[in-house]
């Protein structure tokens, strides 16, 4: 298992077959859930998909 830090900076291997996982578990970083939802809404507003909600 290699945490996400290490692998970005080239310290750490990601997967090294097809047969291996990925899985990325952001819980507890607010600001990495805000910068992702962020993208995911300007790729949906360029792509003219989804819908918009008032809460």
């Amino acid at each position: 298992m290699t945490e996400i830090g290490p692998f970005l900076l080239g310290n750490a291997k990601g997967r090294t077959s097809d047969v291996e996982m990925t899985i990325f578990d952001s819980t507890g970083i607010a600001l990495q859930d805000l910068a992702v939802s962020k993208y995911i809404v300007s790729k949906a507003e360029e792509m003219n998909v989804g819908t918009i909600v008032q809460i």
